[in-house]
């Protein structure tokens, strides 16, 4: 199934007036935002959204440091006056993601909107074809991964931080 013969009726491929970031009302104006996944696909878009809608800083944790630095330059066209800051982290490691969170939270401040978005599609396959190994290795990415990087985000909140969790899933039967 393509997604445009899915359950939308209006497929968007780009940002359209209702959900402009340069709405006043969706500004991010002096705002710390971090979003894991920030280095591609729909976490470099929210990062580059943040911008637009006049964040004040900026972090992306990913796996992939070319991909995050590319997205680090994208984001720094889009707004000079945004600090931006990536940091090479696997989300199920622990330690290292605390130690993003941390050179983040020192940098920039406390932070006001953490954007969770970090994951793994496993092979899309009926479940009696699928690889085991590869389902395990996205539950553990998406799942435990989420946990532990909003756990890493809470000791650097301000009063009033969000969070948004970006997740999705795919099954066949």
């Amino acid at each position: 199934m393509s997604p445009q013969s899915g359950f939308t009726k209006v497929w968007h491929n780009k940002v359209y007036p209702t959900i402009s970031p340069t709405r006043p009302e969706l500004s991010a104006h002096g705002k710390v935002a971090i979003t894991t996944g920030g280095g591609i696909g729909i976490g470099a878009a929210v990062a580059k959204s943040l911008a637009q809608a006049g964040a004040a800083a900026i972090g992306i944790i990913g796996r992939r440091e070319q991909h995050l630095k590319n997205s680090a330059a994208a984001i720094s066209a889009i707004s000079n006056s945004t600090k931006v800051d990536c940091a090479v982290a696997d989300i199920t490691i622990k330690a290292i993601l605390r130690a993003a969170f941390e050179r983040f939270a020192s940098g920039f401040g406390k932070i006001d909107v953490f954007v969770s978005n970090a994951g793994h599609m496993p092979s899309i396959a009926p479940i009696d074809a699928s690889d085991d190994e590869d389902w395990l290795e996205a539950f553990e990415i998406n799942v435990k991964g989420s946990f532990n990087a909003i756990q890493a985000f809470l000791p650097h909140a301000a009063a009033s931080a969000i969070v948004l969790i970006v997740n999705t899933g795919l099954a066949t039967a």
